[in-house]
């Protein structure tokens, strides 16, 4: 698992389920970019009932990836155009009103469906 930004955890945050330095040193792929290989993504929903519910989703998931000794790497970066290992796509999505997460749902779903589509015809 990995991401375009690795933080290391070393704040508390009682809104985000972070309530002491039990997690400190932690290292977590940022939410913004989380990226999984196949085999993983399945690993995952294996054990989705390991996720921590009460913590943040992005520090929930370095906190599942410690636990299963899961390496947390960092893949490219952020920025526009920056270079990527062959085979890898990054796409932020991100409504202007960081209040309406449901235009980024639908627009995931959209991007979702489109690379669905491109992958069926390539076969």
């Amino acid at each position: 698992m990995g991401g375009c930004h690795i933080y290391t955890l070393s704040w508390t945050a009682h809104e985000s389920g972070i309530i002491d330095n039990r997690w400190h040193g932690l290292q977590f792929p940022a939410g913004i970019c989380i990226i999984m290989s196949n085999e993983c993504v399945k690993y995952v929903v294996q054990h989705k009932y390991d996720f921590k519910q009460n913590v943040i989703d992005d520090v929930a998931f370095g906190i599942f990836c410690k636990e299963h000794n899961i390496v947390v790497s960092q893949v490219g970066n952020c920025v526009i155009n920056a270079p990527y290992q062959d085979g890898v796509m990054v796409y932020r999505n991100k409504h202007a009103n960081p209040k309406s997460r449901k235009h980024d749902v639908y627009n995931m779903l959209s991007v979702a469906k489109a690379i669905q589509v491109a992958c069926i015809a390539k076969t």
